[in-house]
């Protein structure tokens, strides 16, 4: 489970970020693993979350679902950690 959340973390980050290479600088991934990781999860859940061309990537329609839940997903652990130590 805590590895299908990281990867629901990083598919949410490329989607932010509009590319792998732009998501793997921010979270200090090599880009070929954060590649890997959506092609992994896109694997396990059966279904295509995002179209990519060479210039572009675009989410498809669970692609969307999940990204927005994943975002719900993200905020209510960055929520938790700030109530716990509200300086950071």
């Amino acid at each position: 489970m805590i590895d299908k959340l990281r990867a629901i973390a990083i598919f949410a980050n490329v989607v932010d970020h509009g590319s792998f290479r732009g998501a793997a600088q921010h979270l200090g991934l090599a880009p070929s693993r954060v590649s890997e990781t959506v092609s992994n999860l896109e694997k396990d859940l059966d279904v295509t979350l995002l179209y990519r061309t060479t210039r572009q990537l675009s989410l498809t329609h669970e692609g969307r679902l999940l990204h927005d839940q994943a975002r719900a997903m993200l905020a209510a652990a960055e929520s938790g950690l700030d109530a716990i130590n509200p300086g950071s």
